[in-house]
This record gives structure tokens, sequence and C-alpha cells, in this order.
């Protein structure tokens, strides 16, 4: 089995997804990337769209992924400049990490899509919300 990188933020997140079948990867990856877009960027058309692709099973689309890669690199680089002059730049950077945590969810192999997907979220939100989310969902 590959690093889990979400031992960073949850042991139990990171041995409950190892042991997970492929479906419930993408089962919880999806229910948390919808709760989070829903908390906190509802109104972002790029990721509303790529969610809906992912609960029609678009894992791995290629030009679907690097639409919202492109999304997350404009994200990414507001929360920089907020950053480097001093503003309140954490808003901006749990819209990036919810967006790239959607982003990750795409992807073609259902370890990485959970682990990195979860990771961000964790990131963005705080362990605690997402072990919540990850509780009510099907992990």
């Amino acid at each position: 089995m590959p690093k889990n990188i979400l031992e960073r933020y949850s042991s139990d997140l990171a041995t409950r997804v190892e042991s997970a079948n492929n479906a419930t990867k993408r089962a919880v990856s999806l229910a948390v990337c919808k709760w989070a877009v829903e908390s906190t960027i509802p109104d972002d058309a790029t990721v509303r769209s790529a969610l809906a692709a992912l609960e029609n099973s678009a894992y791995g689309e290629q030009s679907l992924m690097n639409t919202l890669q492109r999304h997350v690199d404009v994200l990414d680089v507001a929360y920089f400049e907020a950053q480097e002059a001093k503003r309140d730049f954490f808003p901006l950077f749990i819209k990036a990490r919810v967006a790239n945590a959607v982003l990750f969810a795409l992807d073609a192999d259902p370890f990485r899509a959970a682990t990195y997907a979860l990771y961000e979220l964790c990131a963005a939100l705080g362990t605690e919300q997402v072990q919540a989310e990850v509780n009510r969902s099907v992990l």
C-alpha cells in the first residue's frame, strides 16, 4: 500500500480508507466533497460542474480535470496574493482546498482519490469536521 498522506491529519481516517473497498472509497469521496462544496463554495459553477461529473462517475476524465486544475490554480494564486499582501487569506485558502479536493476525488485511482480529497478537506475545514462528515457517510 502506498504511503497514506492522511496519516498527517488522522490515523483513523487513513486506516479506514485503506481498509475500504473501491466503491466505498468513491462513495465517501463524493459524500464529503458534496458536503464541503455546499458548506463553503456553493456558488462556484466550475466546482459544482465537476462535482456533478463526479456524481456521474467521471473518474479520470482528463479534459474535466484540466479545466478544474486551471480553476484551482486561479484560486491558489488569489489566496497566495492575499497572504503576501497580509490580507485575510483563509477564506480563499478554503475555497482553493475544497476545489482541489473535488479535483482529487476525480482521480482514476480510488485510493488516491479518497486519501488526497480527505487530506485537502482536513487542511481546509479541520480534521474533526471532516471526521464527523465521514462518520455520517459510508466509511
